[in-house]
């Protein structure tokens, strides 16, 4: 087998709180990166999902609003869950049990996304948080 070089990357985690910084030299040929995204996954050299949960939010508030979209063409309530789950849920499980532990307080408020309850009446609509705590026990 074969390694191409020009896509692979090099990631160093640190400790979030680290004193000295002792990087090692990057190796040659191969680019060092802060964060990488691994199967979907932005992980990042603190080991902190800040981008990760904003890239969900982000796509999840897209998806929201092409919902609204439907629900204004007259879509039944029946098929308007069954396309909140495929869009919207479906993103925010996707390797939920590596990234949601780690969703810090600021990001929980932005978590909430009120915007859903407009759109959509699912009473067994969780936020990530509660899904995290979920895989995580």
């Amino acid at each position: 087998m074969v390694i191409n070089l020009n896509k692979t990357k090099e990631i160093v985690f640190r400790r979030p709180s680290i004193r000295r910084l002792l990087a090692p030299a990057p190796l040659s040929g191969i680019e060092q990166v802060m964060c990488a995204k691994l199967l979907g996954v932005i992980f990042q050299h603190n080991l902190c999902f800040d981008d990760q949960v904003d890239v969900v939010l982000r796509t999840c508030s897209q998806r929201v609003s092409l919902l609204k979209l439907l629900r204004d063409q007259g879509i039944p309530q029946h098929n308007m869950d069954i396309v909140f789950h495929a869009m919207v849920l479906s993103k925010i499980r996707y390797a939920l049990c590596v990234w949601g532990g780690h969703i810090t307080a600021d990001k929980k408020k932005t978590a909430s996304m009120p915007c859903f309850e407009e759109c959509i009446n699912v009473d067994s609509l969780v936020i990530p948080m509660v899904l995290a705590q979920r895989c995580l026990t």
